[in-house]
């Protein structure tokens, strides 16, 4: 079962995988020496399906940025580790990204860099945060797969605060938009649940029933359904189904 951000994620995605795209070649290497020419801290660099949410590849450098090997660095990982405060603010920028590029003439949208940071969990257990540059670089309108470039650098010594900025940076003489003023659709977490309703409901985002997040948490059943019960409840949520997409937007996980 995906991860309920990775289903968010791609349910944004589809608002630009679309009938307007043409079949594009992938454009890896000028796109590799412009990113890799300018950046502010060490980085490594990846190709990401943008339809099915996957690194089509990831450079070794990753060990050297965030201590993990790049042979077992996913996306569901990397987006697992993004610091719990960030990840809406990474949906919210997902959004606005997606809203930024529909009204496009799809060959427009290989013109423009999209950066935005966040805070990512070093295999040494520290927060860095990352800048995270991309750019299309191909599309195949027979499996509607949109490829991305991108760069991700440290830049933990450069920005001190903690607000997450989003740019549009245009590749051409076309206009570039910084600090990029975006809709909260979906909220930063405002910690109402407790630390142990939230480990039962993300085990129960992962298809587990309650006989299983017993054995998971090492508890009796009878307080797992306990704990589902009180989920229900402080969410003010009919079903399981609508306490899960409450807790995604609000940022309850």
């Amino acid at each position: 079962m995906k991860a309920p951000y990775i289903q968010q994620l791609q349910l944004i995605h589809e608002k630009v995988s679309n009938d307007n795209w043409e079949d594009h070649a992938i454009e890896i290497e000028a796109h590799k020496r412009y990113l890799l020419s300018f950046q502010p801290g060490p980085s490594f660099y990846w190709i990401l399906n943008i339809k099915e949410s996957r690194f089509e590849m990831i450079s070794p450098e990753v060990k050297n940025v965030l201590g993990y090997d790049a042979d077992d660095f996913d996306f569901p990982l990397m987006f697992d580790l993004i610091h719990e405060e960030d990840k809406a603010h990474i949906l919210n920028f997902e959004v606005a990204i997606a809203d930024f590029f529909r009204p496009m003439h799809y060959r427009e949208r290989f013109n423009y860099k999209l950066q935005y940071d966040f805070r990512v969990l070093h295999a040494k257990g520290h927060y860095v945060r990352i800048l995270n540059q991309m750019i299309v670089v191909g599309y195949n309108k027979a499996s509607n797969t949109i490829l991305t470039f991108g760069v991700n650098a440290n830049i933990t010594h450069l920005k001190k605060d903690n607000r997450p900025m989003l740019s549009f940076v245009a590749l051409d003489d076309g206009p570039s938009f910084f600090d990029v003023v975006v809709k909260s659709v979906y909220k930063p977490s405002k910690g109402i649940l407790s630390p142990r309703e939230k480990q039962v409901l993300k085990l129960m985002l992962e298809g587990l029933i309650s006989k299983e997040i017993s054995c998971r948490l090492n508890i009796s059943k009878y307080t797992v359904d306990s704990h589902r019960k009180h989920l229900l409840e402080k969410t003010n949520s009919k079903s399981v189904s609508e306490m899960i997409k409450k807790s995604i937007v609000n940022g309850w996980i």
